[in-house]
């Protein structure tokens, strides 16, 4: 007995000097992980399956969102056809009418700033063909009440596209509500057939 533990234990103190401890694992050590069929257990993961990276390679491999539209009035520089370019000239013409309005406030001037804005964006969106074709009929009927003055129907088709479609044109429905409201505060509503010559 005597001469057994005399062959053990320089092997196990050797071991648990190398170690700093008296456990031995299949992982910490490469001859026992050979035995035991462990090899590689100690870098179980590479590459992309490394908890982490795995996420980040799926991270970037996903599809990034568009960019948003900008909003500044470059709009002479975009090609626009027949039918967007009426759009845009009815609703540039009703914002140079309220900039030719002497009683704006200054109030009224940051808010046209941002219908200004707002018509950029969706004119840029119509240019580009973003918008469904329901979108771009509501949008010039929405254009030509403003231009013949018929707020009534320019803010019903505005609330009525903020409540179908306010997630993905946000961007412009509020500059395009402001305005609407300048217009009706400041430029002459339409008069009505029939109330010509009633004083209207």
């Amino acid at each position: 007995d005597a001469s057994v533990h005399s062959t053990i234990t320089p092997k196990k103190q050797t071991l648990a000097s190398k170690y700093g401890d008296g456990f031995v694992t299949s992982a910490s050590d490469p001859k026992l992980a050979h035995q035991y069929g462990n090899v590689g257990t100690g870098n179980p993961y590479g590459g992309a399956e490394r908890p982490g990276t795995a996420a980040a390679a799926v991270a970037g491999a996903a599809p990034q969102e568009q960019a948003p539209i900008s909003s500044t009035m470059n709009l002479d520089q975009i090609p626009l056809s027949n039918d967007v370019a009426t759009i845009r000239d009815s609703l540039m013409n009703v914002i140079e009418s309220l900039k030719a309005t002497p009683s704006l406030t200054g109030s009224d001037k940051r808010q046209l700033s941002e219908a200004e804005k707002g018509v950029a964006v969706v004119v840029k969106k119509l240019a580009r063909g973003v918008l469904a074709d329901d979108l771009k009929g509501q949008v010039s009927s929405l254009a030509m009440a403003l231009v013949n003055r018929d707020f009534a129907t320019a803010s019903h088709i505005q609330t009525s596209l903020v409540n179908t479609a306010w997630k993905d044109q946000k961007d412009w429905l509020k500059g395009v509500k402001l305005l609407i409201q300048l217009s009706s505060k400041k430029l002459p509503a339409a008069v009505a057939p029939g109330y010509q010559h009633a004083g209207y």
